[in-house]
């Protein structure tokens, strides 16, 4: 926890993003239960809980999204569709994760598409 007077080192550089946009948002669990997102920046993206489709919303899917309010550490999207499920669903994460920084991750991504490509494929 940073003290008064203290500047954040590396300091954080806020991504800009306007009520509006609409966004493609990776989700996971949150510390109090609840199915969340996160910027690049740090800052975490909450779901509009009076969203029909709030309850469909699961860990691990892609969701696309309308910023609906910015704040300095949050911001607050409104889902436009439920997320997709089964395969489609799955290779579209899979796709979303090829882009990652983490390159592990980007090539395990890359090589899970490979594989169900060619399965389609017979």
């Amino acid at each position: 926890m940073m003290r008064r007077g203290e500047r954040e080192f590396p300091p954080r550089i806020l991504e800009e993003v306007s009520i509006g946009e609409v966004m493609r948002v990776r989700t996971f669990m949150g510390r109090e239960g609840n199915v969340v997102g996160r910027l690049p920046d740090g800052r975490i993206i909450l779901f509009n809980k009076e969203s029909p489709y709030l309850d469909l919303i699961e860990p691990g899917e892609i969701v696309e999204a309308k910023v609906a309010y910015v704040a300095k550490n949050y911001i607050i999207v409104d889902p436009l569709a439920p997320p997709k499920t089964g395969l489609e669903g799955l290779k579209e994460s899979l796709r979303e994760l090829t882009g990652m920084e983490d390159w592990e991750m980007a090539v395990l991504a890359k090589a899970l598409l490979y594989i169900i490509e060619k399965l389609e494929e017979e």
